[in-house]
């Protein structure tokens, strides 16, 4: 991969595709992947005020 934005873009894709799914529905995140993704991808983050209010937005 590539450096620079597209290089960003990939990880993000490449990202994505690995939480979305388990659900059935492989075209998006649920509110549970994507609690489980911030989790996973961000440590010592926790569950903070951002991801609550995330999620809420969903």
């Amino acid at each position: 991969m590539s450096g620079g934005l597209l290089g960003a873009i990939a990880i993000l894709k490449k990202t994505f595709d690995k939480y979305a799914g388990s659900d059935g529905d492989k075209g998006t995140l649920s509110k549970k992947e994507l609690a489980v993704m911030l989790k996973a991808e961000i440590p010592g983050a926790g569950v903070s005020k951002v991801h609550i209010a995330l999620q809420e937005r969903l």
